[in-house]
């Protein structure tokens, strides 16, 4: 805090000695009292908004306590009620991504942000399963060995065979393939 030289008077005319002198003698007002004025007002205020409050709940009657008591309880009640509603949806979420292949992981990461609404997250998630999906399949399919068998080729079934084969596309072309079995001529 700078010392405002015009409320000493005669500062302008002192020789620098004097000045020097008048500023050590100097006393200005650092605000300590309005400090400790505002303080006791806030004490106060503090106190009796304490004292006040203390006087309502006593005025309060005992079916006005257990009104406000069953309010707050039944809000506590319904925040309980959502998050359980919430957990249930994550976990049948979470059991239907795990039953489509998801790793444990990102199932309940991916039922968490469907169960919130958040559906960025959950392509998010969708996509990365996809990807490690399908490297995981195409793994799988280098492992089989895919060449192409030599030898013979499979020797022909009897018509009673053909006969019991259930998927009907198949079973035609089994006929188709092997037409002497059953008297017929293909042109």
């Amino acid at each position: 805090m700078k010392i405002d030289t015009t409320m000493i008077e005669g500062y302008d005319k002192m020789t620098p000695e004097e000045k020097l002198a008048a500023l050590e003698d100097f006393e200005y007002n650092d605000g300590s009292d309005e400090i400790q004025r505002l303080k006791s007002a806030n004490t106060k205020a503090s106190n009796e908004a304490a004292e006040y409050k203390r006087k309502y709940k006593e005025k309060l009657s005992k079916e006005e306590q257990k009104a406000q008591e069953a309010a707050e309880k039944q809000k506590q009640m319904e925040e309980e009620l959502e998050k359980l509603r919430l957990k249930d949806k994550v976990s049948t979420y979470k059991a239907k991504l795990l039953a489509d292949g998801y790793d444990e992981a990102l199932a309940q990461a991916s039922a968490e942000a469907l169960a919130k609404g958040d559906t960025d997250t959950f392509f998010t998630n969708q996509k990365k399963f996809i990807a490690a999906h399908d490297k995981a399949y195409k793994a799988e399919l280098m492992k089989q060995n895919l060449e192409p068998g030599g030898g013979d080729p499979p020797a022909p079934k009897t018509k009673e065979e053909i006969m019991k084969i259930t998927d009907a596309v198949e079973r035609q072309q089994a006929i188709m393939d092997n037409p002497e079995l059953f008297g017929l001529q293909l042109d």
